[in-house]
């Protein structure tokens, strides 16, 4: 289970899922340092007067996972981090004709098909959080549960972070899609209509979505590290990640 220590989230006008990813054990007896990395939903959303918050975190890199189209409608442009936009998709999913989809199926599906979708966005993402100069580091997407839960397995899963774990980190979303739908619904009555068309898949994070992706990512690749070395991820880029993100041995 994860480890709550300490505080994992962080608190942002118009944000809702910002976490600290450190405290989690890793199979060598380490762990994930804390105030290194970091996972968000739509930084964006953040009023430019409240960006100032955040200014404790000492982040140096945004990874935005967003696809162009989102964007062009509205980014983060906070004062010091560099911000990289890394869209995993070219676009977003589109509603389907069944809209009581089965949550962990239509996930996990989606969730496999981002590793060859988003294969460059990916390889990207570990060489930049691989480099030192690089963190403390935050990668985000809009609701900070499926792109950014995707890169988030990949790297905690790289780190040696247990299944288990992983999915739990995935499943603490739940609680801020809750949030982030009622800011929307209350400060965006339009998207209310939209937001109630939407299958309850979108909306959801359960664990089981999160270790079948897994499970069937070794299906195809035979480990992460496989599947990361296919996209040019090699052992060297993956020491200098733990190198730099895990606590020393």
């Amino acid at each position: 289970m994860p480890v709550l220590s300490r505080a994992r989230h962080i608190g942002c006008d118009g944000a809702f899922n910002i976490r600290d990813l450190g405290g989690y054990p890793t199979a060598d007896g380490r762990s994930v340092r804390w105030q290194v990395l970091y996972r968000a939903d739509g930084l964006h959303r953040i009023p430019a007067e409240a960006t100032s918050s955040l200014d404790h975190l000492g982040w140096r890199t945004v990874l935005d996972l967003r696809t162009t189209g989102e964007v062009d409608a509205g980014a983060f442009a906070p004062v010091g981090p560099e911000v990289i936009h890394l869209p995993i998709l070219r676009t977003t999913w589109g509603v389907p004709e069944e809209v009581d989809v089965e949550p962990v199926s239509f996930l996990s599906t989606h969730y496999v098909q981002m590793l060859d979708e988003g294969a460059a966005a990916i390889a990207a993402g570990f060489a930049i959080l691989a480099s030192p100069a690089r963190l403390p580091a935050v990668f985000h997407c809009s609701a900070g549960k499926d792109r950014t839960g995707v890169l988030a397995a990949l790297v905690l899963s790289a780190l040696g972070v247990a299944d288990d774990v992983v999915a739990a980190d995935y499943h603490l979303s739940a609680a801020a899609v809750e949030q982030l739908v009622a800011w929307l619904v209350a400060t965006r009555p339009d998207l209310s209509e939209e937001m109630a068309r939407q299958p309850k898949a979108f909306l959801s994070c359960p664990p089981e979505a999160m270790l079948r992706f897994l499970g069937q990512l070794r299906e195809r690749h035979g480990s992460v590290e496989g599947y990361l070395a296919g996209i040019g991820v090699g052992p060297a880029c993956l020491e200098d990640l733990r190198a730099g993100v895990l606590e020393p041995s």
